[in-house]
């Protein structure tokens, strides 16, 4: 499953994240093409791919083998 697409779909508008190096990110999640230019941004190749959406700030953590991130969503 396209994780883009499913965030889209569930209704979220925007993300929050730091990439590997620490940069911080606000994106709006319509203005990505696809999954892997939101993995690109945040520098992860990701393994495992979790879905919170039941968390009072919902969240995807992504895995990649050694550490794991959180993309923080944000509804519109």
């Amino acid at each position: 499953m396209d994780i883009l697409k499913h965030m889209l779909e569930e209704g979220y508008g925007s993300a929050r994240f730091s990439s590997v190096s620490g940069k911080e990110f606000h994106v709006d999640l319509h203005d990505l093409i696809s999954s892997k230019e939101l993995f690109d941004k945040m520098e992860i190749i990701p393994r495992a791919i979790e879905y919170f959406p039941f968390e009072r700030v919902p969240y995807i953590a992504l895995n990649d083998g050694e550490q794991s991130y959180k993309i923080k969503l944000i509804k519109l």
